[in-house]
């Protein structure tokens, strides 16, 4: 009697990944600039697999791609992102399509815990100004931006020169009479 191998069907799975992004170089312009700022990503993408560990494998994979590009910023520093190494995966109860849910995640909380504090926690404090993210885009992608820095950071330097100059002048100490 021969065994028969058992071929599982391929089941969608969304699978959610984590990154930090760092932009490192000298900048063209401080204009919206936070210098201590890093971008923190989740991703959820959909993977064809025949399991959970197929699953988690894939995205493992494609996360390791993804996180491998560089790219310039507006301000001409180079923004790197980094694969964090978590991977969590949930697999779909029908295929993709408008109004699908593609994940989930549930956690026990205590009941003494605010609603505001649970959506701060969640998504993140709202953010006044969506101008320190600037620091994190692609510049082929946003070349007004780009341009905009670029002769903000030159107006920058040529006033930082100006005062340097005033600065490095020789001081002429007014003689004190008696």
């Amino acid at each position: 009697m021969t065994a028969k191998k058992t071929v599982r069907k391929l089941s969608w799975f969304g699978v959610k990944t984590l990154y930090r992004s760092r932009a490192t170089g000298r900048p063209t312009s401080r204009l919206w600039l936070q210098a201590d700022a890093a971008l923190l990503e989740e991703r959820v993408v959909l993977f064809r697999a025949r399991s959970f560990a197929d699953a988690l494998s894939k995205a493992e994979r494609e996360a390791v791609r993804y996180s491998a590009d560089t790219h310039t910023n507006p301000y001409g520093q180079i923004v790197s992102t980094k694969y964090l190494g978590v991977a969590d995966a949930y697999a779909l109860y029908d295929d993709p399509a408008s109004g699908v849910e593609v994940f989930s995640a549930t956690e026990l909380i205590s009941t003494k815990e605010t609603i505001p504090s649970l959506i701060v926690r969640k998504f993140g404090r709202v953010e006044r100004s969506r101008r320190p993210r600037y620091a994190f885009l692609n510049a082929d992608f946003n070349s007004g931006l780009t341009e905009l820095l670029a002769s903000r950071g030159a107006r920058e330097s040529a006033a930082a020169n100006r005062v340097r100059k005033k600065s490095t002048a020789p001081r002429v100490k007014a003689a004190q009479s008696r």
